[in-house]
């Protein structure tokens, strides 16, 4: 049996192009920008609308004037159909097929073929999606993560990467418009830092993968997969404060606010709680268990799952100096100007990110020679210590780091 084939009709040539001012008065076709709210998205086309000369209604939105004012053009010239400068073609495609299929020609604008865009569309899966702009999804991202648990520490950097990339980008333009190009133009605006270029990509792939996910479908595809990661160098001799450093700055830190500061270093210090804002030390001393978790009794710091970096339990000693220490400043919360006492004492001594904790894994490799044991309560790996903490400190010099005491303890050894 013989397939059916679709039947063909004939299409009116369009006009020449100095005839279509002379057309547009017989058309009552208007252009005017307007706000839809689809699905719960809102978003802003340009909208063609008027009646043809039939007294058929014309309703057709374009997110580009351009594209708008481009088919109102041709639209008027079809219908006028004065003074074809061509005879008919015969085509298989309706009105707006035909249209849409000229449209996309214009734009390709001799960069190929209409038959080569679409198969690198298929070839590449790239879909439109959703008209959301790039405002409303990075909004619903942010909300979908906090509602998932997600750190609030987390989501402010999210918020952070994704409205510079909008402002670059612009916040109003369809989330389906972004391509990798772009994403490529904003993370080599950040910088040339190896680090910096995949933190800022980690990010965007992270968004656009929930964008792509079934569960949301607003783009078919992520446009950052096809940008690779940066190979950063690896990392050099860690910074340590040693012995005499770090006598000074317990000392320093005890003359400060009546040591109110002094738990929270000693902490860093002695136990290598990972500090920061948002960090496990700041998380632990903000808590109401915090007595608990710091359980002097029995000689045992919990680093709870919620406030752990890597959301696992762990275990930490609390050493003799340490329990000194922490015996003489009871953790309490944290004082009102802690923020401003801590920047202080830290830009006065030049203590970079983790510089305690890497001094705790040395000391502790140095006075204790167990890789394993400061792995497992700092919450790193064997490879990780062994790698980057031996040899950093003496023998001698570490456990005399473990007898840093407060002074009236070493008044007191002194007098004895």
């Amino acid at each position: 049996m013989t397939a059916l084939m679709p039947k063909t009709r004939v299409v009116p040539a369009l006009a020449a192009p100095e005839t279509q001012k002379i057309m547009r008065k017989f058309t009552r076709l208007k252009i005017r920008q307007v706000t839809f709210v689809q699905h719960g998205y809102t978003y802003n086309a340009w909208l063609v609308y008027g009646y043809a000369p039939d007294g058929a209604r014309i309703r057709k939105q374009f997110q580009d004037r351009g594209e708008a004012q481009a088919w109102a053009s041709t639209q008027e010239v079809r219908h006028a159909n004065l003074d074809a400068t061509q005879g008919p073609v015969l085509t298989r495609l309706d009105q707006d097929q035909l249209l849409n299929a000229e449209l996309a020609i214009s734009r390709l604008n001799g960069k190929g073929t209409l038959l080569e865009a679409v198969d690198h569309f298929l070839r590449t899966g790239r879909s439109v999606g959703a008209r959301i702009a790039l405002k409303e999804a990075i909004k619903k991202f942010l909300a979908s993560k906090a509602s998932e648990g997600v750190r609030a520490r987390t989501v402010k950097q999210l918020k952070s990467v994704l409205t510079l990339f909008s402002a670059k980008f612009g916040e109003n333009k369809f989330l389906y418009e972004v391509t990798s190009e772009s994403c490529e133009e904003f993370l080599k605006s950040r910088g040339n830092s190896a680090k910096t270029w995949n933190n800022y990509r980690a990010d965007l792939h992270n968004f656009f993968e929930h964008a792509r996910s079934k569960a949301v479908g607003w783009v078919g595809a992520n446009p950052v997969a096809e940008i690779e990661k940066r190979k950063a160098d690896g990392r050099g001799m860690p910074c340590i404060v040693n012995l005499d450093q770090a006598q000074k700055l317990m000392a320093a830190v005890e003359a400060v606010d009546k040591g109110s500061l002094a738990p929270y270093f000693a902490l860093a210090l002695f136990a290598g709680i990972r500090t920061g804002p948002g960090g496990e030390l700041q998380k632990l001393l903000s808590s109401d268990q915090r007595s608990a978790w710091v359980d002097i009794s029995t000689g045992v710091i919990h680093i709870q799952p919620g406030v752990s970096k890597t959301r696992e339990y762990r275990q930490i000693r609390i050493r003799p100096n340490l329990h000194t220490w922490l015996t003489i400043y009871p953790i309490g919360p944290l004082p009102k100007n802690f923020d401003r006492n801590l920047k202080a004492i830290r830009s006065k001594f030049g203590l970079g990110h983790d510089v305690l904790r890497h001094t705790f894994f040395s000391s502790h490799v140095g006075a204790f020679g167990s890789i394993a044991e400061a792995a497992l309560e700092g919450g790193n790996s064997e490879q990780v210590c062994k790698r980057h903490y031996l040899n950093l400190m003496n023998k001698l010099e570490a456990v005399r780091f473990w007898q840093i005491a407060p002074k009236r303890v070493l008044k007191s050894r002194k007098a004895a």
